[in-house]
C-alpha cells in the first residue's frame, strides 16, 4: 500500500515538474522570438507596423508575467 502511494506522488511531482519546464520555455519563447521572429513571421502579411510592435510588446510582457509566476509558485512551494 505505501509503495502505490509513493508511485502516485512521484507521478504527479514529474507532470508538475515537466509542466514547469514547459512553462519556463514557452515564456522564455515568448520573451525573446515574440519580439523578433514574430514579428518578422507577420510582417510578410502586410500587417500595420504599430500593430506589430504592439503584439511584440504583448508577447514580451506576458512572457515575462508567465516566468515571474512559475518562479513565484516555485519558491512558496519550496518554502514550506
Amino acid at each position: 500500500m505505501a509503495k502505490q502511494k509513493e508511485k502516485k506522488v512521484s507521478v504527479k511531482f514529474v507532470e508538475k515538474a515537466w509542466v514547469k519546464a514547459f512553462l519556463m520555455l514557452f515564456s522564455v519563447a515568448l520573451m525573446f522570438m515574440g519580439p523578433t521572429y514574430f514579428l518578422y513571421i507577420l510582417r510578410r502579411f502586410n500587417i500595420p507596423y504599430l500593430l506589430l510592435v504592439l503584439l511584440g510588446l504583448g508577447s514580451f510582457a506576458f512572457g515575462i508575467i508567465l516566468f515571474a509566476s512559475v518562479i513565484l509558485k516555485e519558491k512558496g512551494k519550496g518554502s514550506l
